[in-house]
């Protein structure tokens, strides 16, 4: 396909996910950094929960002790009040992508995940990235159970 990825964002919550994406990178050595925006715990407890799972996965497949522990890398501050909770800027960055690219994101996970990867790259973080690819792990349908949220003017729309 010609399209090389600088760096992958996903959702981290249970750390399936987050250490399945990264067992496999480590394990095919594709060389592509893979950050986990934390939905429901602390940057430490979530990285040692992720390198737990991720070295116990490599293992289970084959690929060995391929996962070395500073691949390892979360961000917590966009969990918010806690897990599943709405804060402003998941609302923000659900409504964002609604409107501009027809993008439907779940509340709990993608939502606060492109919080996390709309802010990064604000701040910088992906300097020198030419494609940061972002997982999207589906779950729109949660997004109606939410829906008092995106009506609410309390929330989002930054004040």
């Amino acid at each position: 396909m010609g399209l090389a990825i600088d760096h992958m964002i996903v959702p981290s919550g249970s750390a399936g996910t987050h250490a399945g994406i990264l067992a496999g990178m480590e394990g095919n050595r594709a060389g592509i950094p893979v950050s986990g925006i934390n939905v429901s715990r602390s940057k430490q407890e979530q990285e040692a929960l992720v390198n737990d799972l991720a070295v116990r996965t490599a293992e289970w497949v084959g690929a060995g002790n391929c996962v070395p522990e500073n691949a390892v890398r979360c961000f917590d501050a966009y969990v918010g009040p806690g897990y599943s909770l709405p804060t402003d800027g998941m609302v923000d960055a659900v409504r964002l992508l609604a409107s501009t690219e027809a993008i439907l994101l779940d509340p709990v996970y993608s939502g606060k995940s492109m919080v996390g990867c709309i802010d990064l790259t604000r701040k910088g973080f992906f300097e020198g990235c030419k494609n940061v690819l972002f997982l999207h792990t589906g779950g729109s349908p949660s997004f109606y159970a939410y829906v008092e949220s995106f009506m609410n003017p309390l929330y989002g729309q930054k004040r």
